[in-house]
């Protein structure tokens, strides 16, 4: 048996003493891109070997396969690639990164901000007590490659558009002992969700403000190449000032020129646009449909297709006859400003704003800004 980390070159038909399994159907990887398949499959005792292609090259996987979650790393390939084991039994592997203050390589850890999704939120400061938000991929998340790619993809795009005053200000990434990070300019700040949920008298006085510096963000963005993706309230900072930030770029996109045909369909239903919900190709005009909803959310307290489910939700979008546009719930809001958002969350994609310029103009002109 190999030694866990040990170096090894595999004959073609295996490693010696493994029963190839050939005619085994490798099960679906859900939490893996198109272009990943398992490469083939042996087995020795109640043991089996995966390995895991993408493209020309074999990486080492951490996904649950079926009901079994990948074990232990027994060699590393030459070409930098991985065998890791799967236990034919009631295996279950719990790792847990630890949520108390401390150091993380030259940075000290000083207090948890936020935690959700595949990482966590610090405050830390560096050897000269600057301070910075660092977000930590969770250790569950370890051997996950998919998840990995993920967050790296998104500190990458965000150090390529992090130069305007409505993005989070990048500031490095990379890994310390093997998880990986991302340092962000630190503001004082709370997402709008929470905002609005506690009532915060700082949207009521800074509301106007807030809507042209989430459009500002997001037409950057855009012009930059990118769609978010994932455009909702939490994803939103608002700082006491109410000076907007946006934030987590994981499944942001490269914008083009045809719609993208997604592999899984990322996002947070209630904020997706008709077409993501059916699973359809998408263009950039679903941020518009995400950007309205966070707006109508804003200006009246209450999302404009509830729903449980993706299904119910969409059956609300398709189907208007109980929606209430914003000034039935909130009579303040200027008409062309309600026009503007309406557009925004139009069922058919052709009918929204082409781009997010042309909607942050009408928005500016609505607001006499």
């Amino acid at each position: 048996m190999l030694a866990s980390g040990r170096r090894c070159d595999l004959p073609p038909e295996g490693p010696r003493g493994f029963e190839p399994l050939n005619s085994v159907k490798p099960p679906a990887l859900p939490e893996v891109t198109d272009n990943a398949s398992l490469n083939w499959i042996t087995r020795a005792g109640g043991i089996e070997v995966w390995i895991l292609k993408f493209g020309a090259s074999l990486e080492l996987g951490a996904w649950t396969l079926g009901a079994y979650p990948l074990s232990q790393t027994i060699g590393i390939l030459p070409g930098a690639c991985y065998i890791t084991l799967v236990a034919h039994a009631d295996l279950e592997i719990q790792t847990h990164t630890a949520r108390t203050p401390g150091p993380f390589g030259r940075f000290y850890l000083q207090e948890l901000l936020n935690s959700g999704g595949m990482a966590d939120i610090w405050l830390a400061t560096d050897d000269k007590n600057k301070p910075y938000a660092l977000r930590r991929m969770l250790e569950s998340y370890k051997w996950n490659f998919f998840a990995k790619r993920r967050f790296i993809r998104g500190c990458e795009m965000l150090a390529t558009i992090s130069d305007h005053e409505n993005i989070i200000g990048y500031v490095e990434h990379g890994k310390i002992k093997g998880q990986p990070y991302l340092l962000m300019e630190y503001v004082e700040a709370e997402n709008l969700k929470d905002l609005y949920t506690q009532h915060d008298p700082i949207l009521t006085e800074n509301v106007a403000q807030i809507l042209i510096d989430m459009a500002s963000g997001l037409e950057h963005m855009h012009e930059n190449g990118y769609m978010h993706l994932d455009f909702k309230p939490e994803n939103v900072l608002v700082t006491r000032n109410g000076s907007v930030r946006l934030v987590d770029f994981d499944l942001a996109q490269p914008i083009d020129d045809k719609p993208l045909k997604l592999a899984k369909n990322p996002g947070t239903p209630e904020y997706m646009a008709p077409e993501q919900l059916r699973g359809e190709p998408i263009t950039h005009r679903v941020d518009i449909f995400a950007f309205g909803v966070t707006a109508y959310e804003l200006l009246t307290n209450q999302r404009p297709f509830p729903g449980e489910t993706p299904a119910e939700i969409l059956k609300r979008q398709m189907d208007r006859s109980a929606f209430f546009t914003m000034r039935q719930l909130n009579p303040d809001v200027p008409a062309n400003l309600e026009k503007v958002i309406l557009r925004c969350i139009e069922s058919d994609p052709e009918k929204r704003y082409p781009f997010v310029g042309v909607m942050a103009r009408e928005l500016r002109s609505a607001l006499y800004v």
